[in-house]
């Protein structure tokens, strides 16, 4: 019997004598008892427990009383079923946490490590997202989250990015130096800043050519340093490139320029 379909089954709720009554099934059937024992290698005084619960499981059926004959879940109604309750579990189990941990993790901070994890994590901010996204990064890194970030614009999620490089995506809230990449290594290292609906924020390093670290944290504190910081390569743009960039600046600041709005516009 094959042992790798077997530990496959193991690793979604199967017991190994489960597997190899399953598979037995699937090469026997209709069959009884004794055949998926004889077949599996199953012991016999264990076999029709194993069937019981299979059937239970809506995973085998019986199609004959006396004797009873069994028949299996065919393989892809099976991963559907399985796919399903997978599905269902984790939606339960996500709002069982979140339900249990409410406001225990509140301004607790994540060191994230890899280049591909701390893209992963920003990718994740931005599809989770549903009123603003906020982005300071290399070209390189916006190459990257670019169909995440066209995906958010299409669900008219409010997003304005600044770069020093040129950008592969254009938008009137997206503001750029346009320095390539190479000159600009000379001087400054890969860094983003990504925050998520003001509730969250992903900062660090994010060259992929070495080993990076980033945090991310939902402190209310840190997103506020880290939208000021975005704020500022904002304005200092628009000041530098005569370029009115208030709208951007006045949405993540809550619609309040304050005393900003002279070094803004002029």
């Amino acid at each position: 019997m094959n042992e790798e379909l077997i530990r496959k089954l193991n690793t979604l709720g199967f017991t190994v004598y489960e597997s190899k009554a399953y598979l037995a099934l699937l090469k026997i059937n209709p069959a009884s008892g004794y055949e998926v024992a004889q077949e599996s290698g199953v012991p016999r005084s264990v076999i029709y427990d194993v069937l019981r619960k299979l059937e239970k499981a809506g995973i085998a059926g019986i199609v004959h009383d006396k004797p009873k004959k069994y028949v299996p879940l065919p393989p892809d109604q099976l991963i559907s079923m399985m796919d399903n309750r997978f599905h269902h579990n984790i939606e339960s189990l996500k709002f069982d946490l979140n339900e249990y941990s409410e406001g225990s993790h509140s301004g607790h901070l994540w060191n994230i490590s890899g280049y591909e994890t701390i893209i992963q994590k920003a990718r994740e901010l931005i599809k989770k997202a549903k009123k603003t996204v906020y982005i300071s990064a290399w070209g390189s890194e916006i190459e990257v989250l670019k169909n995440d970030i066209r995906d958010a614009l299409k669900r008219d999620v409010k997003v304005i990015i600044f770069s020093f490089n040129p950008l592969p995506v254009k938008h009137h809230c997206f503001y750029s130096y346009n320095i390539e990449e190479m000159l600009l290594k000379k001087n400054w290292n890969h860094k983003i800043v990504l925050v998520s609906d003001k509730e969250e924020v992903l900062m660090g390093e994010s060259d992929k050519r070495f080993s990076q670290r980033a945090a991310w944290t939902n402190n209310p504190a840190i997103i506020s340093i880290a939208i000021n910081y975005i704020i500022l390569d904002i304005t200092l743009f628009g000041q530098r490139r005569h370029v009115d960039v208030s709208e951007s600046v006045t949405d993540m600041m809550n619609g309040h320029l304050n005393g900003l709005e002279k070094l803004i516009v002029g």
